[in-house]
């Protein structure tokens, strides 16, 4: 009777096996991320007001330092304080289901991260939960086409290693421009024997500055009557030669925006000069790559530019203003989890476009900046997914004084140069 019970139960579990393996669950889940936690001391909030792993993005201006005292004229330095952060926290879910659509896969993804509590400079504690992309996508073998919001653009092709400032990466303001765009994005993969080069194009809803989101004309911002999607195209190409690994990319920007009810003036916005400006376009060209020797790389980027301040570019300074950016990171590993790099970066608008849109009627773009520096360095130790990093980011951005027809004359004041830096010791865990 025992050895019946024995062979009734091993033949249930046989049969449940062979259900098993002839019929698996076609879904399948994915949970990716880090958390992150960082101490750091700074001895000014960012020129947007953010600490920490927060966006830092160039000095604030003189009259922005803090602690503002309570006397005339007495606009003044702080000295330096100490913080903790979260913020930059992410977690990642997908799931991918049946094959649909000639083969494809389909998958639903998420991505946020904790930076939606601002809480204050300096921060003191992160509450709100955030989505960076949302999006579903049909991938095929050398091929994929999703829908739904990205977490940048495809400008943002590569960034230098960091381990405190990956969310908020600090070559915005100092090589790199872009932003989360809502909209279509596809890619074709065309495969070499060492090498593969992926073409990606995107279509997405235009992005311009919004004064609000009134149902009045003056509430009606360029975003708003812009009436053509942006368009971005990108092309990375990428393998081995060797002992040495190289990438190189580009990428094309474009976007238009319509100004001739913008704020309710009806007829466009007025410029430093006295000209009526109807419309304006945001384009943007971005050439890039890394050099990989082991166990030294070189990695830079390069973007020229007009119109991206709603892009995160011109420093944010709003209308078509022109402008140059780069950034170079030279790294190294001393070991297989001990690695170091340094990196210089700058974002340079050009002076007359910034002080021409300066005073456009809704483009007000006060404290005008010309330049800003990034010098960052890190020190970074990974075993297992688990990293520790210290790093030193430092920033020196030129604000503009004078009016524009001071400019036109030459007689404008020469410009002030603000710095800030920050220390950050952070630890972090991805998976």
């Amino acid at each position: 009777m025992k050895a019946l019970r024995s062979l009734l139960i091993a033949s249930l579990l046989a049969v449940a096996t062979s259900a098993a393996a002839q019929d698996p669950s076609p879904y399948k889940f994915e949970f990716h991320g880090f958390v992150t936690g960082s101490l750091y001391m700074q001895d000014q909030v960012g020129g947007v007001q953010q600490s920490g792993q927060g966006l830092l993005f160039y000095a604030p201006s003189p009259a922005n330092h803090m602690p503002t005292l309570p006397t005339a004229g007495a606009n003044q330095k702080s000295g330096t304080f100490v913080g903790g952060d979260v913020r930059q926290s992410r977690y990642i879910f997908s799931l991918s289901g049946p094959k649909a659509f000639a083969g494809a896969t389909p998958k639903a993804y998420f991505e946020g991260d904790l930076l939606g509590g601002q809480g204050g400079a300096p921060l003191i504690e992160s509450w709100v939960w955030r989505i960076r992309a949302a999006y579903a996508q049909l991938t095929w073998d050398n091929a994929w086409l999703a829908a739904g919001q990205f977490s940048a653009n495809t400008a943002f092709a590569q960034l230098p290693d960091s381990v405190s400032h990956i969310a908020n990466p600090y070559t915005f303001g100092g090589g790199s421009y872009g932003w989360r765009m809502i909209g279509f994005r596809g890619a074709y993969i065309v495969p070499m024997s060492a090498a593969k080069l992926t073409l990606t194009a995107t279509v997405a809803g235009p992005k311009a500055p919004n004064d609000s989101n009134g149902a009045t004309p003056a509430g009606v911002g360029a975003g708003q009557v812009s009436g053509m999607p942006a368009l971005e195209l990108n092309a990375n190409f990428e393998g081995k030669a060797g002992n040495v690994g190289y990438r190189v990319y580009g990428d094309v920007f474009y976007q238009s925006a319509d100004l001739k009810g913008f704020g309710g003036a009806g007829t466009g916005l007025t410029l430093g000069d006295g000209s009526v400006k109807t419309s304006f376009n945001s384009t943007g060209y971005v050439v890039g790559g890394k050099v990989t020797f082991a166990p030294v790389y070189l990695a830079g980027n390069f973007y020229v530019g007009e119109g991206l301040g709603a892009w995160a570019g011109a420093l944010l300074q709003q209308g078509a203003i022109k402008e140059t950016g780069y950034w170079v990171s030279l790294g190294g590993n001393a070991t297989k989890e001990l690695s170091a790099q340094v990196t210089y970066g700058v974002s340079a608008p050009d002076e007359k476009t910034v002080r021409l849109w300066g005073v456009g009627t809704a483009f007000a773009n006060a404290a005008q900046k010309k330049e800003n520096t990034v010098i960052a360095g890190q020190v970074k130790y990974m075993d297992a997914g688990y990293a520790f990093a210290l790093e030193y980011i430092s920033l020196s951005t030129k604000y503009l004084q004078g009016t524009y027809a001071q400019y036109a004359a030459g007689t404008a004041a020469a410009a002030i140069k603000s710095d800030m830096y920050q220390i950050i010791l952070t630890g972090g865990y991805f998976f």
